[in-house]
């Protein structure tokens, strides 16, 4: 049942055009706790949403949408190379070639085209699971690097 509702949440926000945050305010649904690790460190890169074809982008921010609080919303360092979501990335992810830095000083969102041109790597995903739904918590979060760590990963939902 568990792993049931955390498929549909994974598919809800992976076609989901809004900000997280819009997305649990229309649908009351609260988004997936997202850790992932990729084939080249992107952590500092915007990502974008793609088509199951890879073809198009499907879902971007806007360059307000790259903060929390005030701060850049770029994923947290879990150890072994996993990183913990704070955007909404889904499967079919791609990392632009701009910086969280350089996007969030944009003074107007780039078209999907103009994007879909920054895209560096299409496929760069080696791993992600769903650890959960909602915002983590502190003590969330500490106990996801410790698995991590571990490298113990039971009770997450594999998705790639």
């Amino acid at each position: 049942m568990t792993k049931t509702l955390l498929f549909i949440l994974v598919i809800l926000v992976s076609f989901s055009c809004h900000p997280v945050k819009e997305t649990v305010k229309q649908t009351g649904i609260q988004p997936p706790i997202i850790i992932y690790k990729t084939k080249k460190d992107y952590r500092k890169n915007v990502p974008v949403t793609l088509s199951d074809d890879k073809t198009k982008i499907a879902s971007f921010p806007s360059p307000r949408d790259l903060t929390i609080k005030g701060e850049l919303a770029m994923p947290l360092d879990m150890g072994r190379g996993y990183l913990l979501d704070r955007r909404g990335i889904t499967k079919n992810v791609a990392f632009t070639s701009y910086t969280y830095e350089e996007y969030s000083k944009l003074t107007k969102t780039p078209s999907a085209d103009e994007l879909f041109a920054k895209i560096m790597d299409k496929k760069p995903l080696k791993r992600m699971y769903v650890c959960g739904s909602g915002t983590p918590t502190e003590e969330m979060i500490n106990k996801i690097k410790e698995n991590v760590l571990k490298g113990d990963f039971e009770g997450y939902m594999r998705v790639r």
